[in-house]
C-alpha cells in the first residue's frame, strides 16, 4: 500500500562550528584520533581484525540481524567496541542504528556489576519513543531495561534510576544534568544521534554542553550522523576516532525540481505544472520511481505538515485500490479514536489517512504515531 507521510523535521547541512569556548577548550586538549590501519597509524596485531569482526557478527547475531553491512563491518574493524571514543559519519538508512545497539550491548558486557547507566540522546521527541520501543525489543536478550524521559525539562528525573539505558532528548539531559541528579554519576557511555545538530543556532549549544560534561566526567561518547561535513573537527574535539562510510543499502537519485521542470542526472525528467508540482512529486515517487512503495516529504512547521498533507490527499486518493481504501479506512478510524475523544487534529489526520496520506510531527500522541510508523 503506497502512503506518503509528511514529517516536521528541519534539518540544515552545515559545518558544525560550537559557538562557546568549550569547543576550542576540548580541541586543544585532545590530539587526531585515527583509527589503526593502513595509513592511519599502527597496524593491528596479528589476529586482531579476525578477533574484532567475530565480536561485532556475535554481537549483531544476538540483536536478532544474520550478518553485518559493509559500514558497521569497518566501524567493528576501526574499534567501534574497544575503548574510547567514537564519530560515525554514514549515510542515512545504512545502518547506524544497529552500531549504536551493539557499542551499548558490548559497554554493557565489559560493564556488568559496575551499576553502570549509558543515555542515548535524540533530538526529537517523536524519534524518543520510536528509539525506545526499538531499543527495548532488541537489548532485552542482554538483560538491559530501557527507560525514557522526553518531558518536564525542570524536572531531576529521580523516576529514571531503574533504567540501564535511556532515551532522552539533549535539553531533558540537561535539566538531569543541572540537577544533579544521584544517578546521572552512573552513566558511563553517551550515544549522541543526529550529532551535526550541534550547529543548529537554536538547540546546538545545548547539546554541546551535555557532550562536554559529559565528556569531563569520564562517559565514553558515541555519536552518529549522516550529514556533518567536518566530522574530523568533531571528532578532534572529542578525542575520538573517526568511523566514515560512503556504503547504501539503496542508490541515492537526487532530484532538482524548480516549479517547471523536474531533473535527474540519471533518471528521466519531466515537465511540471507549477500549480501541483508537490502532488506530482508524490505521484512520482510513489508510483513511478517507488513502484507502490512510500514517499516521506520534509517541511519546516507542524502546520505545514498537515496543510501539506491535505493537499496531497487528493492526489492520492484516485489511485489507490478498492483494498487499500479498505484496510486505510480501518487505520483512519483507530487514527481518530486515539484519544478516546476526537480533537481537531484527530479529524483531520483521519480524514487525509482515508486517501493513504499521514502527518507526523511532535504534536501527534503516541498510539498515533505508532500507527502511522507501523
Amino acid at each position: 500500500m503506497g502512503m506518503a507521510s509528511f514529517l516536521e523535521l528541519g534539518r540544515r547541512e552545515q559545518r558544525v562550528t560550537p559557538a562557546s569556548p568549550l569547543f576550542g577548550a576540548w580541541k586543544k586538549k585532545a590530539g587526531a584520533a585515527q583509527p589503526p590501519g593502513p595509513g592511519n597509524g599502527p597496524e593491528l596485531p596479528p589476529g586482531e581484525l579476525e578477533k574484532r569482526l567475530e565480536k561485532g557478527a556475535d554481537l549483531a547475531r544476538k540483536l536478532g540481524f544474520e550478518k553485518l553491512n559493509p559500514m558497521q563491518e569497518k566501524a567493528v574493524a576501526q574499534g567501534l567496541l574497544e575503548d574510547g571514543n567514537a564519530v560515525v559519519c554514514a549515510p542515512t538508512a545504512s545502518g547506524k542504528t544497529l552500531v549504536a545497539l551493539m557499542a551499548l550491548a558490548n559497554y554493557f558486557e565489559k560493564a556488568k556489576g559496575q551499576g553502570k547507566k549509558a543515555v542515548y540522546v535524540v533530538p526529537l521527541r517523536a524519534l524518543a519513543q520510536e528509539k525506545k520501543d526499538e531499543f527495548s525489543e532488541a537489548l532485552a536478550p542482554f538483560g538491559l531495561k530501557v527507560g525514557m524521559s522526553i518531558g518536564d525539562y525542570d524536572s531531576s528525573g529521580e523516576e529514571l534510576a531503574g533504567n540501564d539505558v535511556i532515551i532522552v532528548t539533549s535539553e531533558k539531559m540537561d535539566s538531569v544534568l543541572r540537577h544533579k541528579t544521584e544517578w546521572s554519576s552512573s552513566v558511563g557511555f553517551v550515544v549522541a544521534d543526529e550529532v551535526h545538530l550541534m550547529g543548529d543556532d537554536h538547540r546546538g549549544a545545548t547539546l554541546e554542553m551535555v557532550l562536554s560534561k559529559m565528556r569531563r566526567q569520564g562517559s565514553r561518547i558515541c555519536c552518529l550522523s549522516a550529514t556533518i561535513p567536518n566530522a574530523g573537527e568533531i571528532a578532534d574535539w572529542l578525542g575520538a576516532k573517526l568511523i566514515t562510510s560512503d556504503y547504501r543499502p539503496t542508490k541515492l537519485e537526487i532530484g532538482i525540481c524548480d516549479g517547471e521542470k523536474l531533473e535527474f542526472d540519471s533518471l528521466p525528467g519531466a515537465e511540471m505544472d507549477s500549480k501541483r508540482v508537490l502532488n506530482q512529486l508524490v505521484e512520482k515517487a510513489v508510483y513511478n520511481f517507488g513502484k507502490g512503495g512510500q514517499a516521506l516529504v520534509f517541511v519546516a512547521t507542524r502546520p505545514s505538515a498537515e496543510a501539506s498533507a491535505e493537499e496531497v490527499a487528493r492526489a492520492v486518493a484516485p489511485l489507490l485500490s478498492a483494498e487499500e481504501k479498505g484496510q486505510l479506512e480501518l487505520l483512519s478510524n483507530r487514527l481518530l479514536h486515539a484519544l478516546g475523544k476526537p480533537t481537531r487534529q484527530c479529524r483531520r489526520l483521519a480524514q487525509v489517512a482515508k486517501s493513504g496520506v499521514c502527518f507526523h510531527h511532535a504534536g501527534i500522541c503516541d498510539r498515533q504515531r505508532r500507527l502511522i510508523e507501523e
